[in-house]
């Protein structure tokens, strides 16, 4: 099983579309995928991640399968020093390093500053609680997002014979298929944390994925009725590069690598 989850062009937020660059780049994407052997193609609902699938489904002949839980992760937290609204990903490093917890796979949801979360309005949705508070499930929204975005991989996986068993697979069959999943940045590397065993905020903190870029896991069966994920690319821009199209530094805080 191949999985090819891609980063939407980019993107021009006010209008929930692409920038006249991302449209280019989602043509150049499309150009690049027309001969993959695609059995699905999937995508989030919001208008920047359909305007990216748009050519490439075309070109493909497949009609996309729109899933809720591939939206952008938009929990909102409050910043620990000055109480604005951020997204879980967007602290500095003097702001996140201060919690190992956010680098432990197993835990990271459970972290202090990600307990307490806020409602789109800037209103505080849940209180904070002490470190290593149990709660009951309802009680962190980034828990509960993630919880989602996990069960929504995991059930299309089930439906290729990939049952998930604690850190790995099972699988009765090999299957040879090609999905792909057009997505936003934060969820993608949830979902690369899922299946890859590492905390979400290690990835959203170091590595980066560029608008229309694709990320390539496949799984191995080096064990009978065993299946796990291996990444064989993260963030390839080839389709860019070829052409000549700069990469987009969005979501980026330095300049990218374009060579």
């Amino acid at each position: 099983m191949k999985l090819i989850f891609v980063r939407h062009a980019e993107p021009d937020y006010a209008h929930d579309s692409l920038t006249e660059k991302g449209f280019r780049e989602a043509g150049l994407l499309a150009e690049r995928a027309k001969s993959w052997p695609v059995e699905a193609i999937f995508v989030s609902p919001l208008g920047r991640a359909q305007a990216t699938a748009k050519p490439t489904a075309a070109a493909l002949g497949i009609t996309p399968v729109t899933l809720p839980w591939l939206r952008e992760f938009s929990v909102l937290l409050p910043h620990p020093d000055t109480g604005a609204p951020a997204i879980p990903w967007d602290f500095l490093p003097t702001d996140w390093t201060r919690d190992p917890q956010l680098l432990d796979y197993a835990s990271w949801t459970d972290a202090a500053r990600y307990r307490r979360s806020m409602a789109h309005d800037g209103t505080l949705k849940r209180e904070m609680f002490a470190p290593g508070t149990q709660l009951p499930y309802g009680g962190n929204a980034v828990a509960e997002q993630a919880k989602m975005v996990n069960e929504g991989i995991d059930a299309i996986l089930a439906q290729h014979s990939y049952l998930r068993d604690g850190l790995l697979y099972r699988c009765d069959k090999t299957d040879d298929g090609l999905l792909v999943f057009f997505a936003h940045l934060g969820v993608i590397d949830v979902i690369l944390s899922h299946l890859l065993n590492i905390s979400a905020p290690a990835l959203w903190q170091g590595s980066f994925l560029a608008p229309s870029s694709i990320t390539v896991l496949g799984s191995e069966e080096r064990e009978p009725g065993v299946a796990y994920f291996r990444a064989q690319s993260i963030g390839d821009t080839a389709h860019l590069l070829l052409a000549g199209e700069p990469v987009s530094h969005m979501g980026y805080f330095a300049v990218p690598f374009s060579g």
